[in-house]
């Protein structure tokens, strides 16, 4: 039951604010629980008005916004559900004949790449529309950018295994 000095103190706004940090503090391995000592002892900022009360629009406000994020986050599990549905395994194909084969007897990896001089630097400088790659094992940088078409020097591949 709220106490009285709860007046103006929206019950959603609490269970907002208290459903994330108290699921972080819950203790078990396999049925995770809350004691009272944790819920009693927890924190929570309150927006308040300039009369130092409980500012009841801010805190629906809030409230609307926690809602929005919970709604996007059941759109985005349901859509990567999705996704995740649509991959497609070759061995689970049942009418479909296959062979695994060996990626260096279809493509010829032994062809040298261009230099050590190709640094973003040198990508920056000469900006354009023919994709850079690189080997790396961050999946975020593998592209460095984008170069000029028909640079001296540089070496350009088509149809190859990036």
């Amino acid at each position: 039951m709220p106490k009285k000095e709860a007046k103006n103190l929206l019950l959603d706004y609490l269970y907002c604010l208290l459903s994330e940090s108290l699921k972080n503090n819950a203790v078990g391995s396999q049925n995770k629980r809350i004691t009272v000592e944790t819920i009693k002892n927890a924190k929570v900022k309150v927006p308040i008005t300039k009369e130092n009360e409980f500012d009841v629009s801010k805190q629906k406000e809030i409230v609307e916004k926690y809602q929005c994020i919970n709604e996007l986050r059941d759109f985005i599990k349901l859509e990567k559900q999705k996704i995740d549905d649509l991959v497609i395994n070759i061995e689970e194909e049942k009418n479909s004949l296959n062979q695994k084969i060996m990626i260096g007897k279809v493509f010829n990896l032994s062809i040298g790449t261009n230099s050590s001089k190709f640094t973003k630097y040198f990508i920056n400088k000469h900006q354009g529309d023919v994709p850079v790659y690189s080997a790396s094992q961050d999946e975020n940088s593998i592209n460095y950018g984008f170069i000029q078409d028909n640079l001296p020097g540089i070496k350009y591949f088509e149809n190859c295994l990036t």
